[in-house]
């Protein structure tokens, strides 16, 4: 993985798993594919204008979200269209900036305790519209209702298998479903074995957890350090194509939930 030195909005991200494999700082491919076509897409509005852009298909961060997520979802469901990409514009404003610089020196923080490394990850994040929107405006906060089953905590899938988190993702009146990929400092993990009910660290030697140490599916963040080690990047918005009934996978409503076994817990 490459040393995270640069955190700047306009990087173009190359991702291979749940790895950071290129930040390409001297391109400028993202800056021309950001374009304020905010209003194509259902979860924004013109006044979102300076806090999100879309971006282009066929661009290089387009294309590897996009690649991230359907080929995540694949074993999973096969019916996913990709509606639109947007990116989280963290220089609208001082506060999103000082955001920005609030990662930035926790990064440092973790690194210098970490042999220099301070683990950064991809982690999607799914929810309804007006819950990514409020992530969006105002961080992360307290989620009585999501999942206990490893710790309480923030649950992010990683970057190859989205489908836990898209699970959690609640369509919207137009049929559309909204996740988030973040930016995760995850500094050194530990396994948090199932049935746990911590919600720190074990020991001051741990900046975050996982279900699994070797080949984890879920990565947990502590809720005290959630707004400081998290940066949501990308929100992609999709729907599922038309199937037939009797198609086992399945995703919540904002009015129902479309089939018996899925819970708002990442299980």
């Amino acid at each position: 993985m490459d040393q995270p030195a640069h955190f700047q909005n306009q990087d173009s991200l190359i991702i291979e798993g749940d790895e950071i494999i290129k930040t390409d700082t001297d391109s400028d491919s993202n800056t021309e594919a950001a374009v304020p076509c905010y209003w194509q897409s259902a979860i924004f509005t013109k006044n979102d204008q300076f806090m999100v852009n879309r971006i282009e298909e066929g661009t290089r961060d387009y294309v590897n979200v996009k690649r991230s997520f359907v080929n995540g979802m694949r074993n999973f469901d096969k019916h996913i269209e990709v509606v639109a990409i947007h990116r989280r514009n963290y220089q609208s404003s001082v506060i999103d900036e000082a955001r920005l610089e609030a990662f930035r020196v926790f990064a440092a923080a973790v690194a210098s305790r970490n042999g220099g490394d301070p683990n950064i990850k991809f982690g999607w994040y799914g929810g309804s519209r007006e819950e990514i929107r409020e992530i969006l405006f105002h961080g992360f906060c307290s989620f009585e209702n999501r999942s206990s089953s490893h710790g309480h905590g923030v649950y992010f899938s990683p970057a190859n298998n989205p489908i836990a988190s898209a699970r959690l993702s609640i369509a919207d009146v137009d049929g559309l479903m909204h996740v988030l990929l973040c930016r995760l400092i995850l500094g050194k993990p530990e396994p948090i074995p199932f049935g746990s009910q911590i919600d720190l660290p074990t020991s001051t030697e741990f900046n975050s957890g996982v279900d699994d140490i070797s080949s984890p599916t879920k990565y947990i963040i502590w809720e005290p350090y959630m707004n400081t080690t998290i940066l949501p990047i990308f929100i992609v918005t999709f729907k599922r194509e038309t199937i037939e009934i009797g198609d086992e996978p399945c995703f919540q409503s904002s009015s129902h939930v479309s089939c018996p076994f899925v819970t708002r817990n990442i299980t």
